[in-house]
This record gives C-alpha cells, structure tokens and sequence, in this order.
C-alpha cells in the first residue's frame, strides 16, 4: 500500500490495481472523479472531523461511508 498522506496521492488505481480510485488529487484538495465533489482529508486519513459535512466523508480510493483512504480494505 501507498504510505504518502492521502492528499499526496496521485495513485489512479486502487493498492491492489483492480480498480479506478473514487477521487484524484487536484492541488491540495481531494476531488470525486465524477462529481467534482471536494473531500474532507481528515476523514481519508482517518482523523476525527467534527464538521457538520457528510457527504465529503467517503473513502476517496472505493467511495464508501464507512472509512476514509487510509482504513479501505
């Protein structure tokens, strides 16, 4: 696995290269590929995140809800 902070990364395809990453890196900001939808990087690095911001908490490598970059199986 890629050991960079998330926000450093500009891996295309998921750790094990089966699939395309959910997100790709434009600056210092995390984007979703199809939406343009910014993330929150505490979530992908697995940080608390008070801030009332759901829908920029999910995983920017396979997109789930339930963990950021840096817990995705």
């Amino acid at each position: 696995r890629h050991t960079m902070p998330v926000v450093q990364c500009l891996a295309r395809w998921t750790w094990d290269d089966k699939y395309d990453t959910h997100c790709k890196r434009i600056n210092t900001a995390i984007h979703t590929r199809n939406g343009g939808i910014t993330l929150c990087s505490l979530w992908q690095c697995g940080c608390s995140c008070h801030e009332k911001h759901d829908h920029m908490h999910c995983c920017s490598d396979c997109g789930a809800t339930t963990h950021g970059a840096s817990k995705c199986p």
